[in-house]
């Protein structure tokens, strides 16, 4: 595949399992990027720098709002980073989970941090496997045993954590953990659980940005959803099921 020439993207594959994925973040980004594409005075990049963190990136993003010069500047020159410390590290897009602007996720580790005068990744985290379920992006990690999930939101991560986001993680840890007949069993038995409505009410409210519970009834064509659980009788199960835990089970069976 063809390195992509976007800020974001992702690898096509729905699941990657079986690999170290590595995340290498760029230091700095947004002033690291200025710097070395010489969009400002060494003299101002150095007081910039000296500057604590946060307001050091307030000071560059007023820059970038302000300058389209700038914003474009650095925009084009993280990609170009990007690319860079690719191609010195011999990883090819086949090799990439995803690009999240200055952040590389790849099952390749990079020999060579520093790129170029003032580029400088460096490893932010371990994952030992990916899923692409609904365009929502988990990784999951052995190591720290956490789950990071990317595409949701905080505040939607946060309502779900403990509901329908949970029983995501479970399966996901049970098939780094379990043997294939006990995964194979855990998955029959959560999606017995679920469909048969045996797993807490706030399983089944959806799991997007809406994040309310779809009602069965439509009228002149219309969907109808509510804020607080509606009873069993009125609720619409589907979503969950359907773009989540049914394509979840399909990546691992």
């Amino acid at each position: 595949m063809a390195f992509p020439d976007r800020q974001s993207w992702t690898t096509e594959a729905p699941c990657v399992r079986d690999f170290v994925i590595r995340e290498y973040d760029l230091s700095a980004a947004g002033l690291s990027v200025i710097m070395e594409e010489g969009l400002i005075s060494a003299d101002k990049a150095a007081s910039i720098a000296a500057l604590p963190k946060e307001e050091r990136l307030v000071r560059v993003g007023l820059m970038c709002r302000d300058d389209d010069k700038i914003l474009e500047g650095v925009e084009e020159g993280t990609k170009r980073a990007v690319r860079l410390f690719c191609r010195e590290n011999g990883i090819s897009s086949d090799d990439i989970v995803s690009v999240k602007r200055d952040a590389v996720f790849s099952t390749i580790q990079a020999s060579k941090l520093k790129i170029g005068e003032h580029l400088k990744f460096r490893l932010a985290a371990r994952y030992s496997s990916f899923y692409n379920l609904n365009g929502v992006e988990f990784y999951w990690s052995s190591w720290s045993n956490k789950l990071t999930v990317k595409g949701l939101g905080s505040t939607v991560e946060q309502a779900h954590s403990q509901y329908f986001l949970a029983v995501l993680e479970n399966i996901m840890r049970s098939a780094e953990e379990a043997p294939y007949e006990g995964l194979m069993g855990i998955l029959q038995r959560i999606r017995g659980k679920y469909v048969s409505l045996d797993l807490d009410e706030e399983c089944y409210r959806e799991m997007n940005r809406v994040s309310r519970f779809r009602m069965k009834m439509i009228l002149a064509g219309h969907e109808f959803y509510s804020d607080i659980f509606p009873g069993w009788e009125n609720m619409d199960p589907i979503y969950n099921y359907s773009n989540f835990l049914v394509p979840l089970i399909a990546a691992l069976v």
